[in-house]
């Protein structure tokens, strides 16, 4: 059935009374239609070269590798070309044996999609697998081949039990948010299913066709699952497209594929298009970019013919945003999805803003087929990176700088060109686009949040005394002024109509759940950042009240999926190894992940009406929230010390310093700084350490060289200036270090951090899911393996969870310039899968080196799930053979 939200929607594209909006966006030639513009749900691969075998077995020509390119799946690694799967815990490709034609990924998280169309009708079929289960089972020589369970599975069935088989050269399509797929059958009946409850709708009855005509019909159907439109595209001159109302049916969905009695109530536009399409010819590519706008591409006739692009909008439907502009900070940017684009993963020194192309902005831009999307947001972007003023500084000397980086000449890798974030004020972008719609989420690291946490990963609870929460909550509510100037100043960059989203923060997990060991903090700790987030969202939300701009409130978008939910697949990461923090821990610790940025745009859109909703009226009446008053925020025992206003500064230390060793400390803000010659104390926290006693110079700047000394314990501390202002209140400018042992052992547990999984912290021991990571520093936990009797292991799908690569996103342009534009496409038209060869091993499958793949099969050995006697029997037999056949080689 259809969501409650779709079935209480009045009419929009069946409303009669009125005609549908047509807008020709831009043309471009047929040779670069071909390369920009895609058809159907066709997730990206990378290429890369698997093992076939556990060990190296010495016979010639005997396979070692295979070269193939790998969707990033629930089960694993999947082979886009057989059905080749690198399981979620192990390291070797083998076939899936039990699939009669190719398993192809779908958007609807964990199901895959088994289709056959080059046989005869009645051996062709459509099936969908449901199943997590997986069993491996481990050959003589290392081999390993895969059993999916079809538990669960749905085979497209008619009401007489045969199967549902499509015409060749058809797929199955599927709504943006993979809830729902349609297709047609091999007689061009039209169907839709839920691929929630199985449930199916024949929406359109079998089409009677003369003899010679072969239609390719490509079919769309909207996130609510209410309307499909289907179009005959070929041949010319025999060509639809309709728009029906599946929630005005005269038949209701089934278990099978009920052909009678089909017909929903449709709207013909074939008519509206031949007469509003100059030199009406053909057109294809027919799909909804948002429940209110159809996208389709029409070809001229003629030698010099191209394809233009035509964007219809339903009648009554609100004003569609074309240009849309994403600013902000690491939630925004994506930094945690991964697939970022290159130039953005560079390191601190060149570029780290971590931009991911699975992040909201981009998601949102292609479900909606928006003319142009980009984002500049930037993982460590503060207000002033924003919008300034503008300090342009290429040695990064200067703490007042607006730009966090050198200079797109100096990331060879750049892909991105005047788009590149992190090399100047964000607001300066809207030079290149005019948007009409901005989406900005800011204002953690103004506050330090990122710092906070970090903090917080030490054994001892972190702010939790009244004099703690009392100073974060006022510099949080303190932000109210800055935040009005942001929205007004990015109001004021933007035309009058323009319209300006203020994303807040997500609630990250349940402070009282069954937490995971890489989330390492606990339940007073989630319970302290969900509070602080609570009132991050509450400042941001009051001064977009003010300004008269849009708060999207994405709070509950993690819902289930947050810290200790007990999510099968969670939306935020825990702690994640890497190479940015103490060169041991990624960014990408503590951020949402993939599902989590499909989650955040599944809300915006929701919440905005596909960037729809109108912008508030200001409210110059609103203030700043009371501070004294958050007795639920403040509720912590008072330890009696002084109180100061908090001034987070990233820039006033190292990162990483290190225990008896000297090291500088430099403080210079245009913006609050210290009583000219007035005593200013360096202090390092938790247990206080005074490093130094300072004066502050006649500007009220501080710089000073200072030692830690070596009883200092290694870890996360908070480093504090406290001093003075001109009006002589109490100011402390801070910043979160880790205090390290020495470079290569930074923990001084006596060994190298480079040979522990974790780094600096401490390992678990524990690989539950079979990764090769250990769990204390696993950006997502996945299930465990069952184990099975004998040879066989079985290994539950695992969604979200990392795999031995991680694939990046198809590179395609999200902007379409008037001359030479790039299409940006959906992912809801037909997907042509015309192939189901059973064969597994190709002639470009690679042999390598057997000493390299030996050094390689050994280092996964002790993780592996193969059973050691048939490991040494395989191994005892591929000696004898390799003897005998050189023995006889020899012979001869």
């Amino acid at each position: 059935s259809l969501d409650v939200s779709a079935q209480n929607t009045p009419q929009t594209w069946l409303d009669l009374n009125q005609s549908p909006n047509l807008e020709e966006s831009w043309s471009i030639p047929p040779d670069q239609f071909n390369i920009s513009v895609q058809q159907g749900y066709k997730p990206t691969c990378e290429d890369t070269t698997m093992l076939t075998r556990l060990f190296s077995v010495g016979l010639p020509l005997w396979r070692q590798t295979i070269d193939r390119c790998w969707y990033s799946t629930s089960l694993g690694l999947l082979a886009r070309t057989d059905n080749n799967l690198v399981a979620n815990n192990n390291l070797i490709a083998g076939p899936i044996s039990n699939i009669g034609a190719y398993l192809r990924p779908t958007p609807h998280e964990g199901t895959f999609l088994e289709i056959k169309t080059s046989g005869s009708s009645t051996s062709n079929y459509v099936r969908f697998h449901y199943g997590s289960g997986l069993t491996t089972t481990s050959g003589l020589f290392g081999t390993v081949s895969h059993t999916l369970s079809e538990t669960g599975s749905l085979t497209l069935k008619t009401s007489s039990g045969s199967n549902v088989a499509l015409p060749a050269g058809q797929g199955i399509n599927y709504s943006e948010n993979g809830k729902w797929a349609t297709g047609v059958t091999v007689n061009y009946a039209m169907f839709r299913i839920n691929l929630a409850t199985k449930q199916i709708l024949n929406f359109g009855a079998p089409m009677q066709h003369g003899t010679g005509f072969n239609p390719f019909m490509a079919l769309s159907i909207t996130d609510d699952g209410r309307y499909a439109v289907a179009s005959v595209t070929a041949p010319v001159g025999s060509q639809w497209m309709r728009v029906y109302d599946l929630n005005d049916c005269k038949d209701t969905e089934h278990a099978y594929l009920s052909l009678s009695h089909a017909n929903c109530t449709y709207r013909d536009l074939t008519d509206l298009l031949k007469t509003n399409v100059p030199g009406f010819n053909r057109f294809t590519m027919a799909e909804f970019g948002g429940d209110e706008s159809l996208v389709f591409y029409h070809y001229s006739a003629g030698s010099s013919g191209r394809y233009t692009r035509y964007v219809m909008r339903a009648p009554n439907a609100k004003p569609r945003a074309r240009n849309y502009v994403a600013l902000g900070d690491s939630f925004a940017s994506g930094e945690g999805a991964y697939s970022y684009f290159k130039g953005t993963d560079e390191g601190n020194s060149l570029n780290n803003c971590h931009l991911s192309r699975r992040s909201y902005p981009y998601l949102i831009g292609e479900q909606l087929q928006l003319d142009s999307y980009h984002s500049v947001a930037c993982s460590g972007a503060r207000t002033k990176n924003a919008i300034g003023p503008e300090i342009i500084d290429i040695s990064l000397t200067n703490p007042n700088r607006t730009n966090q980086y050198l200079g797109d000449d100096a990331v060879a890798s750049n892909e991105l060109g005047k788009w590149m974030p992190g090399f100047n004020i964000q607001l300066n972008n809207f030079n290149n686009s005019n948007p009409d719609v901005v989406t900005i989420s800011m204002l953690g690291n103004d506050i330090g949040f990122d710092g906070m946490i970090k903090r917080c990963l030490e054994p001892d609870t972190c702010y939790n005394s009244y004099e703690d929460r009392l100073e974060i909550l006022r510099s949080v509510y303190g932000k109210f002024g800055m935040l009005t100037n942001l929205y007004e100043k990015i109001k004021s960059s933007t035309q009058p109509d323009a319209k300006i989203y203020i994303i807040g923060y997500p609630n990250i997990g349940k402070s009282n759940g069954d937490c995971a060991i890489n989330v390492r903090l606990n339940s007073d700790e989630l319970e302290f950042a969900s509070l602080l987030m609570e009132r991050l969202n509450y400042v941001t939300q009051q001064a977009a009240f003010y300004a008269g701009v849009k708060y999207v409130d994405i709070k509950d978008s993690l819902n289930g999926y947050g810290f200790c939910e007990g999510a099968e697949y969670p939306a935020m990461n825990g702690l994640t190894a890497g190479d940015d923090i103490a060169s041991v821990i990624g960014n990408e610790s503590f951020h949402p992940n993939a599902k989590g940025h499909r989650l955040f745009a599944e809300t915006i859109r929701s919440q905005t009406s596909d960037f729809s909703v109108a912008m508030p009226a200001p409210n110059k009446l609103i203030s700043g929230p009371s501070q004294e008053t958050d007795l639920l925020f403040l509720n912590k025992l008072s330890t009696g010390r002084e109180v100061r206003e908090l001034n987070y500064d990233d820039t006033i230390s190292n990162d990483v310093v290190y225990r008896e060793n000297w090291w500088d400390i430099t403080y210079s803000s245009i913006k609050q700084f210290f009583k000219p010659t007035s005593l200013v104390k360096i202090v390092l926290l938790s247990d206080p350490t005074e490093l130094a006693s300072v004066t502050a110079d006649n500007k009220g700047a501080v710089r000073s060289a200072v030692n830690i000394p070596a009883s200092v314990s290694t870890g996360f501390h908070s480093l504090h200036l406290y001093g003075e202002d001109l009006a002589g209140n109490k100011i402390d400018v801070y910043k979160v270090i880790y205090v390290a042992h020495s470079e290569s052992d930074k923990n001084g547990d006596g060994q190298a951090d480079s040979s522990q999984p974790c780094g600096i912290f401490e390992t678990s021991g524990q690989d539950i899911d079979k990764d090769g990571k250990d769990d204390a520093c696993d950006d997502i936990i996945g299930l465990a393996p069952l184990q099975q009797p004998a040879i066989s292991s079985n290994v539950l799908a695992k969604s979200e969870g990392t795999v031995p690569e991680e694939p990046s996103l198809q590179d395609i342009s999200s902007e379409a310039p008037a001359s030479t534009p790039s299409i940006q496409t959906g992912s809801v038209l037909s997907a042509n899968i015309t192939s189901d060869s059973d064969a597994y091993l190709s002639s470009n499958d690679a042999v390598e080196d057997s000493t390299a793949i030996t050094s390689m099969a050994d280092t996964s050995l002790k993780n592996s799930p193969y059973n050691y006697p048939v490991f040494i029997a395989g191994l005892a037999g591929a000696i004898v053979l390799t003897l005998l056949y050189r023995l006889g080689y020899a012979k001869r």
